[in-house]
């Protein structure tokens, strides 16, 4: 097999492609050849900036495919090949010889020249999803050995002046077999930019990528699985740029710690009314580590509906979880000759009621939800904005004889969790 290692040459970088990069890629190829008989460094030069990287990429990658190159490797000018590079790749080929793409661990090399793996990144990514699921980065980057006629058949998008790499990554796990394996094939040195008319910022490339990351993962349906409570839950990511959803980018629980200190307070078993189109995994924490014996949904879409069903199906939990929406409008207290016959009736048993932002307004606790919680009394949950956080606190709280217990921020608000005042201080026996 051939390999070629393609490496634009822009302003300013002619002299370490001469100095730092080319002398590194004749080193790999003298420690070790890994599975190939001939190595080849097209080396496209655009010192003078009137073309772009991406252009010259692609170039060199039509140029490989007319040759008869089998893999390529991208390798920026600036940056060096490990001496076991092509070896390294062997053993990844050996063991999975379907792979189209195959990146290793990032690691960068300081001004002192001092290796240094790129901290928090994963190991390992095996699928889409799994690239979906890293901030991009600590996900991949430019090196990677691909096969040259998918990477030819990709290519670099000429209009992009940056993150043009992301969107070939994309493209890359999009549709083809695609892995990240701990084994280091180069070092990103690092402080070293090209100039030129088309040179992008960090801040440049960070705004595009993770506009195309946003995009992705909006479009792709990925799940990431957390530990909390001693065990795993598989949550969906759908805006990586949502703070109420970065935790997940780190495997942990979207308010863990709050549900961690509330969940005392709470009976095993319990049964919930989640009220209107709430945040966060809060049912599925119930009905997983509370072992709720039911969840119903009420003021909310039947999209809403089909969302957490699509969650509980996941987490082997929507046995328990009611198939039928509720109208707060059509529940009343027991004995209310208002309500008609086919209106949806309230569950015999309330322990936790979740309100979202929307719906946890004084005027709809004390209205449409008045029923709910003058019947059952329940635990609350709710999801105040930050201009409703007195008149809730201060105001609906004590007129309804609620007592705050704990609370925890969340995007543009705060989600608090009240107790009826006569259960207060009152220890759950359930536990």
């Amino acid at each position: 097999m051939i390999c070629a290692i393609i490496t634009p040459v822009g302003p300013g970088h002619a002299e370490s492609f001469a100095r730092i990069c080319a002398p590194s890629v004749t080193r790999a190829r003298d420690w070790s050849m890994g599975p190939f008989s001939e190595i080849r460094h097209l080396m496209m030069d655009d010192t003078e900036g009137r073309h772009g990287r991406s252009r010259r990429r692609n170039d060199a990658l039509a140029q490989a495919l007319a040759d008869g190159v089998d893999w390529v490797f991208f390798l920026d000018a600036d940056d060096v090949m490990t001496p076991n590079a092509f070896a390294a790749f062997g053993g990844v080929l050996d063991a999975e010889p379907d792979l189209d793409a195959v990146w290793g661990l990032i690691c960068e090399q300081d001004p002192q020249g001092e290796p240094q793996l790129r901290a928090g990144q994963p190991e390992r990514i095996d699928d889409r999803a799994g690239f979906l699921s890293v901030a991009p980065y600590l996900a991949v980057q430019i090196g990677a050995f691909v096969r040259t006629g998918v990477a030819a058949a990709i290519g670099f998008d000429t209009d992009m002046d940056t993150g043009e790499d992301y969107r070939f990554y994309r493209a890359l796990w999009n549709g083809h077999r695609c892995a990240k394996r701990p084994e280091i094939f180069f070092l990103n040195r690092r402080g070293s930019h090209s100039t030129g008319p088309r040179a992008a910022t960090g801040r440049d490339w960070s705004d595009s990528v993770t506009a195309q990351w946003r995009e992705e993962v909006q479009r792709a349906s990925v799940r990431v699985t957390v530990r909390h409570g001693g065990s795993d839950l598989v949550l969906r990511l759908t805006d990586p740029a949502d703070p109420d959803q970065v935790p997940l980018l780190r495997g942990e629980m979207p308010m863990g710690a709050f549900l961690e200190r509330i969940e005392p307070r709470l009976p095993l078993g319990l049964s919930m009314l989640v009220a209107g189109a709430v945040r966060g995994p809060v049912a599925l924490w119930a009905l997983r580590h509370l072992g709720a014996s039911q969840v119903q949904l009420a003021d909310a879409d039947a999209a809403a509906l089909d969302a957490l069903r699509a969650e509980a199906d996941a987490n082997d939990v929507s046995a328990r979880l009611s198939p039928r929406l509720l109208s707060l409008g059509a529940v009343a207290p027991a004995g209310d000759p208002d309500v008609r016959p086919e209106a949806p009736v309230m569950p015999d048993r309330v322990d936790l009621l979740h309100v979202a932002q929307g719906i946890a307004t004084p005027e709809h606790l004390a209205g449409r939800l008045a029923p709910v919680i003058a019947r059952h009394r329940p635990a609350i949950l709710a999801e105040v904005p930050q201009e409703g956080i007195l008149s809730f606190a201060r105001g609906w709280c004590r007129k309804a004889g609620y007592e705050l217990v704990d609370s925890a921020e969340v995007r543009d608000g705060m989600i608090y969790f009240a107790l009826p005042s006569e259960t207060h201080d009152a220890p759950d026996e359930s536990r």
